[in-house]
């Protein structure tokens, strides 16, 4: 679905030093419109964090629609 809606299924970013996850959401969503309005979590090197965490540029970022399971 965040494929499907920015049109990208891989991409490379940089910034300098660290920012925290909400200004990459941000930065994201900046540079891909389709992503507003649109629910995905993001996981940073594999793992998931919350928006405050510090994001180093070169991280391995994935971006995940909403999922379920049992």
């Amino acid at each position: 679905m965040v494929a499907e809606r920015t049109g990208v299924w891989e991409e490379s970013l940089s910034w300098s030093g660290a920012l925290p996850l909400a200004r990459v959401r941000a930065l994201l969503e900046e540079r891909h419109p389709g992503l507003s309005g649109v629910p995905y979590r993001i996981a940073v090197d594999q793992e998931f964090v919350d928006d405050s965490t510090p994001v180093r540029s070169g991280a391995e970022l994935a971006l995940l629609p909403p999922f379920s399971g049992g």
